[in-house]
């Protein structure tokens, strides 16, 4: 603005001496000057007007080019997506754009002045005067990252960045709302830590491989997994050394299978403080194109209380296959969905079908192996026993292979899901052959009994008199 001024004087005074001296010209009557130098000035006059009006122009447009120019930098400044401010020594702001102003929640010419330290959380405040010191102390730029106070509404998340200006007298500042990244970097920790913990109480571990930086990164559960302790290195050999003598060779195998490409899928033992385990292992390997390990990533998981349980289920199948063969007790499953039955080895058994064979569908055990007097009977109770969704029970013939008839006791019970929808009926079936056999002869001996007592009876009635 005082440039103006002076300009503006310099021209004032410049036009009063050409006046002044264009007055004593004229009183001298400029002499020596032809008509001809009259015309040849006035000539030049007008054409020095035109070059100065031509100027004036120039200027003009100048001007509003520079003007035009101010508005959009204006415009940039306050409407940029970040936030800028000038800050004085002592942290008072001296300048803030709209962007700025509105990011701390405050009308910008409350802000003038203001120290900027009060607009940040309590928690940040020292780590912030910490930094702004580091910034006036330092040419080079500085970052840092802290929470501000949007004016009463809550707090927001910002990244800082500032350098010292010239004069060493104020600093020059961006700060950018990093809220939804630091909310989204929350949510992230959280979903690993609940995977973590998912993954811990799985009992699965997992490592990653990278050849091209020659790191191998194992989670905490393989570490424990494996009875590894944290930061021991971790080499192939340090793993195969864990696995149990009698699979190395196995392990082994698979893994230089993997190199060339197969799925490497395995379950194994493992020996960790003298104590065997049982894990299942998958990885996935990068190959390049000259089979080259370039990476990989795999899981392992702690299976030996599976296969503890596997282990004792397998020991109970056998007691109960045992058991059915002695007790000559066969059971059987009627599976809702498909319609289909699956027999025990001991049900086979009884029928007199080879367990390798398999179970007979429904229709062909009623057409083959059910008694023909009495299939249609076993069919109607069955059948009533599905559509009321009520406890089977029947006793029957069979008629095996070889021609010999047996007698069945079957009861069966039905099992629901948790919507109510019949899943299967589970059945035993009971040999009672020889109890019919032995009830059958007991009946006989009765009638026989009975028969002997009519006859005493009527001997005793008919006998002479005296007798």
């Amino acid at each position: 603005m005082k440039k103006d001024s002076n300009t503006s004087a310099d021209a004032a005074e410049l036009r009063r001496q050409a006046e002044a001296r264009l007055r004593a010209d004229r009183k001298k009557g400029a002499p020596g000057r032809t008509e001809e130098d009259r015309q040849r000035l006035g000539h030049e006059l007008q054409v020095h007007q035109i070059e100065l009006e031509m100027q004036n122009d120039e200027l003009r447009k100048s001007r509003a080019e520079v003007e035009a120019g101010l508005e959009r930098y204006t415009e940039l400044y306050d409407f940029a997506p970040v936030g800028y401010l000038t800050l004085g020594r002592n942290g008072a702001i001296r300048q803030v754009n709209l962007t700025g102003a509105s990011l701390l929640g405050v009308e910008r010419a409350r802000l003038q002045g203001r120290r900027f330290g009060v607009l940040v959380a309590e928690p940040d405040r020292a780590s912030f005067n910490a930094f702004l010191k580091k910034v006036f102390a330092s040419p080079e730029n500085e970052v840092c990252e802290v929470a501000l106070l949007k004016g009463g509404k809550g707090t927001l998340n910002v990244h800082i960045t500032a350098t010292v200006s010239q004069d060493g007298q104020e600093c020059h500042v961006m700060i950018e709302d990093i809220t939804e990244r630091k909310q989204a970097e929350e949510a992230l920790r959280e979903s690993r830590e609940d995977l973590d913990r998912a993954l811990a109480v799985g009992q699965i571990g997992w490592w990653r491989l990278d050849t091209r930086k020659n790191v191998l990164t194992w989670s905490d559960e393989n570490h424990r997994i494996f009875g590894v302790p944290k930061g021991t290195p971790l080499t192939y050999e340090a793993f195969m050394a864990t696995v149990h003598p009698d699979d190395h060779q196995y392990v082994d195998t698979r893994w230089q299978a993997a190199l060339r490409g197969e799925l490497y899928d395995i379950e194994h033992r493992i020996v960790v403080g003298g104590q065997v385990k049982w894990v299942r292992e998958k990885a996935y390997l990068e190959l390049g194109a000259d089979g080259q390990l370039l990476g990989g990533f795999g899981i392992t998981q702690d299976i030996t209380a599976r296969k503890e349980a596997q282990a004792a289920l397998d020991r109970m199948r056998v007691m109960l296959a045992e058991g059915q063969k002695i007790a000559h007790v066969g059971s059987w499953e009627y599976l809702a969905d498909t319609q289909t039955t699956v027999w025990s080895d001991e049900q086979c058994r009884i029928y007199g079908i080879d367990p390798a064979a398999g179970s007979p569908p429904y229709d062909v055990m009623l057409a083959k192996h059910i008694h023909p007097d009495d299939a249609a009977a076993l069919h109607e109770a069955f059948s009533a026993a599905l559509r009321n969704r009520a406890v089977y029970e029947q006793e029957h013939r069979i008629v095996r292979p070889e021609g010999r008839v047996r007698v069945l006791y079957e009861r069966a019970l039905p099992y629901f899901d948790e919507n109510g929808k019949l899943v299967k009926y589970m059945g035993a079936s009971l040999d009672i052959t020889e109890r019919k056999q032995a009830e059958e002869a007991v009946r006989a001996a009765e009638e026989t009994a009975r028969q002997r007592l009519m006859e005493i009876e009527d001997l005793y009635r008919n006998a002479p008199v005296g007798l």
